[in-house]
């Protein structure tokens, strides 16, 4: 399975080869950029691009206000908590973040689809959390502020499973749609 690093090598790569697409509006960073789709990777470390720092205006306050409360809608996390205290090997314990209902929101659309929680029995009372992620929309200079933000959901729910369970490890599956550079960023990126 990739890892962070092999997803900023492609992304390079686009760049080099010229894809550049046009999103066809003006985003916080840009109208152009590259991409890959269907990016499927295992979290390893924070940042994609190392070199560059985090957009000032993507913080844990933006998605403690915009993502904790989908978080919460309808008691979803507690419910996954509890279908995982009812059976760890359950394949219901699924936080959905995407709505039907925001398609007019465009294009502040939530890019978090929904997030699939897994308990991996490594031995006796031992597990390890697999966390899916599932997201619409990736920009790849904002990743580290996702997974802050993913890593905060994640120790909330260590917290309360460990009433029942030892959790010795944690893993992040990362799916992308599309994951993408702006414009803004080929020239940094590159270096």
């Amino acid at each position: 399975m990739d890892k962070v690093n092999d997803i900023k090598h492609k992304l390079l790569k686009e760049l080099k080869w010229g894809r550049i697409k046009d999103c066809g509006y003006n985003c916080t960073s840009g109208r152009k950029y590259v991409e890959i789709r269907n990016a499927l990777f295992e979290v390893d470390r924070f940042k994609i691009f190392e070199n560059i720092p985090p957009l000032e205006h993507m913080s844990t306050l933006w998605y403690d206000e915009n993502y904790d409360p989908i978080l919460e809608r309808n008691n979803q996390f507690n419910k996954c908590i509890y279908k995982l205290l009812e059976n760890p090997n359950t394949r219901q314990a699924v936080i959905i973040m995407g709505d039907v209902n925001e398609f007019d929101n465009d294009p502040l659309f939530i890019c978090t689809m929904y997030m699939h929680i897994f308990l991996n029995h490594i031995k006796d009372n031992d597990y390890e959390l697999e966390y899916i992620v599932h997201m619409r929309s990736n920009d790849a200079i904002e990743f580290d502020t996702d997974i802050l933000w993913h890593y905060t959901v994640i120790n909330r729910m260590i917290k309360q499973l460990k009433v029942k369970y030892n959790i010795v490890n944690k893993k992040i599956i990362w799916n992308a749609d599309t994951i993408h550079l702006y414009s803004q960023f080929f020239d940094e990126a590159q270096k």
